[in-house]
């Protein structure tokens, strides 16, 4: 028998549905945010709400064995850019239990949900793309990343920094996003230095050019998530690091 959390699907389905209506009427208006304010001013579930209900789900009802999940040796947490990473080729001891659309600041307030990752040797923790995207100052999103830290005082973290967007990118202008991904990025390098058991997964200046500029060939055609390509640089930074930190 499964170990992880349960949702009813009953309770998960409503929530999506009244979500949905929200982000159309929102949509309407012209944005995401105006949505979710209006959800709540209906008394219908928040973004963040939905988003616990997801998590919670994603993590009951995985098809995980028991001894993949409470035993795995290294464990990735975060949004959909480590989520859609196939870790199969990495070893059996790598589970990968990231969510996309997952933010820095809600899951540092859930994180019990995430209690039996503690039990590995070590943990990649990629966020903060999301909560950038829809308006965080990079400053919070550090300290989201900073209380996210403390909790795994007893394993090795290999923090990884956010990736640039393409000019494709619908959700907010690329020009103005890029810098405060960077500004993000020295900011989580201060937090990750401060703490002994953090290594920083440095991977930004590989998908841009001389330049500063996104490598298009190394993103899909909403000019935020990986192409193939794009995951077989982001995969190889990522052994590469396991492998320096004796996790794998």
């Amino acid at each position: 028998m499964r170990r992880g959390l349960k949702v009813r699907r009953s309770t998960l389905y409503p929530s999506v549905i009244a979500l949905i209506l929200a982000f159309l009427l929102g949509v309407i208006l012209h944005t995401p945010e105006k949505a979710y304010a209006i959800s709540e001013i209906l008394g219908l579930p928040g973004e963040a709400q939905y988003f616990s209900l997801h998590r919670q789900t994603t993590y009951g009802e995985a098809e995980w064995h028991d001894e993949q999940r409470d035993g795995a040796k290294v464990y990735l947490i975060g949004d959909s850019m480590l989520a859609g990473h196939d870790v199969s080729d990495l070893a059996d001891s790598v589970l990968n239990v990231a969510v996309g659309g997952e933010r820095a600041g809600w899951l540092v307030n859930e994180a019990d949900q995430l209690a039996f990752t503690r039990k590995g040797a070590c943990v990649v923790i990629n966020l903060g793309i999301n909560d950038l995207a829809y308006g965080a100052h990079p400053m919070d999103v550090a300290a989201h990343l900073d209380d996210l830290l403390s909790k795994y005082q007893g394993q090795q973290v290999l923090l990884g920094e956010a990736l640039p967007v393409t000019p494709i990118f619908t959700i907010t202008d690329s020009e103005k996003l890029n810098p405060v991904i960077r500004q993000l990025n020295a900011q989580a390098d201060k937090v990750c230095a401060a703490h002994r058991h953090c290594t920083r997964l440095a991977w930004y200046q590989q998908f841009v050019d001389e330049k500063g500029v996104p490598k298009a060939e190394l993103f899909r055609n909403d000019g935020i998530h990986l192409s193939r390509a794009g995951y077989a640089v982001f995969g190889q930074t990522l052994r590469a690091g396991l492998k320096e930190q004796a996790c794998l």
